[in-house]
């Protein structure tokens, strides 16, 4: 792989939509991040443009606590972006090492906060706030990256039309779990996430599949601290509130409330120029919530809180009546769509208090199916795949259609994942696509013609191995 301009060093990871290498930029002789495109992915408009918004996005933003972008640009229709390296790994890596005492981890916080209150102001969501995506410089200076799929809220780019849930679930606010339009209150939110674990040591929510966490960041109470941290228990209730509306407001009253847990009277301080621009209508102000709004929309978020209690039971339930594999089944060839018994429908959940339709369920693991169909979560890991969630589908509607192509699309992303090794030349790794994307769908005829060119080669190769040895 080759971008004019840069010297590719060696590759330092690989993400749903690009490949991240390690480069010279040769025109100022400084190592950089390069991060591309992957190939297969070049012919999907929606990848493309969130893409590009990532770059557009951070280049747009100059902040202390916010990655650098260099430049941005495309090469044989590829896109690329030059970005800032930085050495001092990610906050992921550092929960992981060691425990971070309170003082540390509210100033870590309070930086990550100014940085998302100054792209707030500029109109900017997040939307990925996780650990894995807050680096630090080697002086040990917090940034906050990967904006691939933050959204401009001023701008209706359609790259979240279809309501597709974006985000790790386990940092995902309740309104972002459910599809809806988010604010700068969700980023709040997933910070908030951030604080407890921190603090605790844990993540709040945990689950062996991600529908289990999403349904307890929807319905689930607020974790509580240990007893020895009690008195940061009010602020991880104000960050992590389920109804927004009660939610801390902005990231200039969060670090209001940081100062008062921390004694630092500046600690409100934020960004100078933000609030400048504020108080010069640069931005529009956020108009205070009336008691009575505040109230009818409390009672609300209760009686939604109420009935998304019985969503998992629900669900439980129906997939206990669903005759249907529980684990990955991507050795099972009844499991696609062509040709395979499909599991009898399972009864809907009757609408009415303290329990959920049927249509919220499917919704549910339609996202999710679709979501690990773009990370390429085809049939792995087990429960958490798309082949996994399309089946779920099928046992709940033998007749829903986008989950019956959904099996074609996860035989299509085999066709893809065959030829690239293909072409390669590593014949086995083709081989094992092609025969896990045959018992997704069996009649394929893309898999089933590299199947038949692959047969004929090693029979090729027979055949010239016998005549030798008859020669001999």
């Amino acid at each position: 792989m080759k971008v004019p301009g840069f010297q590719i060093k060696r590759t330092i990871g690989r993400g749903g939509m690009a490949t991240v290498y390690l480069a010279i930029q040769e025109s100022l002789d400084r190592e950089v991040v390069l991060k591309c495109m992957d190939s297969e992915r070049e012919r999907e408009r929606d990848f493309i443009g969130r893409f590009l918004n990532e770059g557009r996005i951070i280049a747009s933003l100059s902040h202390p606590h916010i990655i650098t972008v260099y430049d941005i640009g495309t090469v044989d229709d590829m896109v690329w972006i030059a970005m800032e390296y930085v050495q001092g790994g990610d906050l992921k890596a550092r929960i992981e090492a060691r425990p971070m005492q309170p003082p540390e981890a509210l100033d870590l916080v309070s930086k990550v906060a100014r940085a998302l209150g100054y792209a707030h102001e500029h109109g900017i969501v997040h939307r990925d706030i996780k650990p894995a995506n807050i680096l630090f410089r080697s002086d040990g200076t917090a940034l906050l990256t990967d904006f691939g799929i933050a959204k401009q809220t001023t701008v209706d780019n359609e790259l979240t039309s279809t309501g597709t849930i974006l985000g790790s679930p386990f940092y995902m606010s309740p309104e972002q779990a459910e599809g809806m339009q988010v604010d700068g209150r969700s980023d709040i939110y997933s910070l908030g996430v951030i604080l407890y674990e921190l603090l605790s040591g844990e993540r709040p929510y945990l689950g062996d599949t991600a529908i289990k966490v999403i349904m307890q960041h929807i319905q689930s109470p607020v974790p509580k601290l240990p007893a020895a941290l009690k008195r940061y228990q009010p602020l991880i209730d104000s960050m992590m509130a389920k109804d927004r509306d009660a939610r801390v407001a902005n990231a200039e009253t969060l670090l209001v409330e940081i100062g008062k847990l921390t004694g630092e009277a500046d600690a409100a301080g934020g960004d100078a120029a933000a609030r400048g621009a504020r108080r010069a209508g640069a931005f529009p102000s956020r108009q205070p919530w009336s008691s009575r709004k505040r109230i009818g929309t409390l009672a609300s978020s209760l009686a939604l809180v109420l009935a998304a209690m019985g969503v998992f039971y629900a669900y439980a339930i129906t997939l206990q009546k669903a005759a249907i594999v529980q684990s990955a089944p991507p050795q099972d060839p009844g499991a696609g769509a062509q040709g395979a018994a499909t599991p009898p429908p399972a009864p809907a959940a009757a609408a009415g208090p303290g329990r959920v339709s049927q249509n919220e369920v499917v919704r549910a693991l339609e996202v999710l199916a679709h979501k690990s169909l773009r990370e390429d979560r085809l049939t792995q890991p087990p429960a958490d795949n798309a082949q996994y969630y399309f089946s779920r589908l099928l046992a709940l509607e033998p007749d829903h259609e986008a989950a019956k192509r959904g099996f074609q699309d996860i035989a299509e992303r085999f066709v893809v994942l065959a030829e690239k090794e293909f072409s390669r030349r590593n014949y086995s790794k083709a081989q094992s696509y092609i025969t896990l994307g045959l018992q997704v769908d069996a009649d394929n005829k893309g898999l089933l013609d590299l199947q038949s060119i692959i047969d004929n080669r090693e029979r090729s190769l027979l055949e010239t191995f016998l005549g030798l040895f008859r020669a001999d």
